[in-house]
């Protein structure tokens, strides 16, 4: 997998060498010689493998990155591991890949502000708030 890692995917792969979670499969897609697309997954747990997926930006409207998703999470499957896809909460396009590739949402985090005067302890969601109209 070394060469890989010279290729711009930096959400494909992570950093070469990572002992706590080695990268254990890569696929990728070629156009005219040219590596346009990467899916890899990482040994983030013993069973549970975490995909990552690069796209390059000419690219990412072909819905290429679900269909590396689809196939790295088949690769993941194949090796008695159980695949999953984490992204940032506002990134709609991530979201939109694994939702087509059959992911589901499991957990998220958020968090929102509420200006010190306007805390009340133990009300995380406002909900004993003053509300001034």
């Amino acid at each position: 997998m070394g060469p890989l890692y010279d290729l711009p995917f930096e959400h494909g792969l992570r950093d070469q060498g990572n002992a706590e979670r080695p990268d254990m499969i890569a696929v990728v897609g070629r156009k005219d010689g040219q590596i346009v697309s990467l899916a890899a997954a990482s040994a983030d747990h013993d069973r549970l493998w975490q995909i990552g997926v690069g796209v390059l930006p000419g690219y990412q409207r072909d819905e290429i990155g679900a269909a590396f998703v689809s196939t790295c999470s088949r690769a993941i499957l194949d090796a008695g591991r159980v695949p999953y896809y984490s992204t940032d909460l506002s990134n709609l396009r991530s979201q939109s890949v694994a939702i087509r590739c059959g992911f589901v949402p499991a957990w998220t985090k958020a968090y929102v502000y509420v200006p010190r005067s306007e805390r009340v302890a133990g009300d995380y969601l406002g909900l004993k708030r003053s509300r001034s109209t």
